[in-house]
This record gives structure tokens, C-alpha cells and sequence, in this order.
């Protein structure tokens, strides 16, 4: 599995970005602007033409990130103030139920982000 906590915000947001759009094989995640996390999706339309279709940085902005988070019922716990913890199955902590995949970190979007890619990956399996 992909240790996505060695990751830069911006591989975050361009893997989150190629997991939502991965059923369009025209599209192309690029970063946004050299020096910030945030990516740009292009899309391929023909003839050489490549038209901007988004511009988003899902672990830095919360009208990004909220979508994710509410359509993959991920929940956010701030039990540690220095540590904000994001999982898929808040339940799971305190019960036999299917195990959590959690994710911490002091910035509760990005570990959002990853518990949702970790979610995609397990899929797979």
C-alpha cells in the first residue's frame, strides 16, 4: 500500500484529482502554479485543443475537500488538538465492526484526502 504520508500536498491533490476523474482518460492533472499545492485538470477536446476544466487543492480548501469528505462518509476527529484524525468508520474504533483506515495529521483536510485514497485503494483489493 502507498505510504501516502511521505507525500506533498500537491501528490495528494493530483492523485485525489486522477482517482475522481480516472473514468475520463482525456483529462490531465497538472499542478496549478509552481510554487502551490493546487491542481489544474485539463481537458483534451481534439484537434490539439486543451481546454481548463478545474482548479482545485483538496488538502487546503474546504470547498474542495467537503464533496469528498460528505459523499465518502468520512468523519474528522478533533480529540488531539496537534493531531486532527480522519477515518472511514468512526464506529470501527469502538466496536468488532470492519476495521477503520485512518489518517492523521495537524491538517484535517489532507488526512481526509488520504483516508480517501486509502478507501480507492482498498477497493481494489
Amino acid at each position: 500500500m502507498t505510504d501516502y504520508s511521505k507525500m506533498s500536498d500537491f501528490e495528494i491533490n493530483k492523485a485525489v484529482a486522477e482517482q475522481l476523474y480516472k473514468d475520463k482518460p482525456s483529462l490531465i492533472v497538472q499542478r496549478d502554479v509552481p510554487s502551490r499545492p493546487a491542481v489544474t485538470v485539463f481537458c483534451d477536446i481534439g484537434d490539439g485543443e486543451i481546454v481548463s476544466i478545474l482548479c482545485a487543492d483538496y488538502c487546503n480548501n474546504p470547498a474542495d475537500a467537503w464533496p469528498i469528505i460528505t459523499e465518502n462518509n468520512i468523519s474528522l476527529i478533533f480529540d488531539n488538538p496537534s493531531s486532527v484524525m480522519a477515518t472511514s468508520n468512526c464506529v470501527g474504533w469502538h466496536s468488532d465492526e470492519e476495521p477503520p483506515i485512518h489518517s492523521s495529521s495537524n491538517n484535517p483536510l489532507r488526512a481526509a484526502m488520504i483516508v480517501f485514497l486509502m478507501m480507492k485503494d482498498a477497493e481494489k483489493c
